[in-house]
């Protein structure tokens, strides 16, 4: 196993390494640990003026940036860890078993067996203590390889997490509470006084406990690798058409909340036909949404048509496990 720790806290240019990583380091495992400046991160397939408060987002100088990976909007900030595991996929692989036993369980081993604090993976992505959210995990494949990341929050700045984040309320009434803030802690605010460790020395023991355990070798990126990833991150994770993308134009829209995720479609009908979809959400999906979007493109808009070809597909890779006929449901 290679352990990486990028030396920046530019989102941008950490979503950039990974993508680097994906490419050119073939058959290897590689561990990320990261952080960043305040941030605001959106799922792959997420409107940004429906997700966040960009008044509030231009007050406090918080950069916005697009991952790879589908799931919600996160803030991330010097107070909040991030890391990554990237593994080799092959077809049928089961991912969330790689989630919990690897992505969740190396967290969960520092969280509950050194630190002493009980925290548990439920739902679809969430790490929580009492019921209260401290991480988010979620992952994508590209270039044969499975990509996994999560984001602690261990010391971040909850209060501001809360003025710039501003789900859908459908999300909200979903949870049965009341706002952001209720449903999220620090994993910092939990831990025995005589075990409290600042960020830094915190992310210090984090990364000497997974090297020890997985016997990792730690890799340090060459000036090559460094300019490898700028261009990677200008042309992509820095790029406003890639960070904000067109909101649709549309005939056709409708959104379900399913227990899997949020699935909303935008279609372009004209003569019966679709001329555009796009299909916009929280769903955790694996593979570009892209390519199924593409699929239904240039379909006669008939719910039988759309079933034949859906047949071919397997719905939940793009859709996180949300179904062909849960997804036939929000297109009809």
């Amino acid at each position: 196993m290679i352990f990486i720790e990028p030396k920046s806290f530019d989102p941008a240019f950490h979503f950039a390494t990974e993508e680097f990583c994906m490419e050119h380091f073939d058959g290897e495992t590689i561990w990320m640990l990261w952080r960043t400046e305040k941030c605001v991160m959106l799922g792959s397939n997420q409107i940004p003026g429906l997700e966040i408060d960009m008044d509030a987002a231009k007050k406090h100088n918080i950069t916005l940036v697009r991952r790879p990976s589908g799931g919600g909007t996160i803030f991330t900030d010097l107070g909040t860890i991030q890391y990554s595991v990237i593994t080799p996929y092959t077809k049928g692989m089961d991912t969330k078993k790689v989630k919990e036993e690897v992505l969740a369980a190396a967290m969960l081993q520092v969280i509950n067996d050194k630190l002493g604090v009980g925290a548990k993976l439920e739902g679809r992505n969430d790490i929580t203590i009492k019921g209260r959210k401290i991480s988010g995990l979620a992952q994508h494949i590209s270039d044969g390889q499975l990509c996994g990341h999560g984001s602690l929050l261990y010391d971040t700045d909850l209060e501001l997490l809360t003025e710039v984040l501003k789900p859908s309320e459908d999300k909200i009434k979903g949870k049965a509470i009341r706002s952001v803030r209720s449903r999220v802690t620090s994993l910092r605010s939990h831990l025995n006084p005589a075990l409290d460790l600042k960020t830094d020395d915190f992310v210090r023991f984090l990364k000497k406990e997974w090297i020890t355990e997985n016997n990792m070798e730690e890799y340090i990126l060459t000036t090559e690798d460094i300019e490898a990833i700028h261009k990677i991150r200008l042309e992509k994770y820095a790029n406003d058409e890639w960070t904000y993308g067109k909101t649709p134009k549309y005939t056709y829209h409708n959104r379900v909340k399913f227990e899997m995720g949020i699935v909303e479609v935008f279609l372009k009908v004209e003569k019966g036909l679709i001329r555009d979809c796009s299909i916009k959400g929280d769903f955790l999906g694996l593979l570009p949404i892209g390519e199924l979007e593409k699929r239904l493109a240039g379909l006669v808009y008939q719910r039988e048509a759309m079933e034949k070809v859906l047949e071919e597909i397997d719905v939940a890779l793009y859709l996180g496990g949300i179904t062909k006929e849960q997804l036939l449901n929000v297109l009809f």
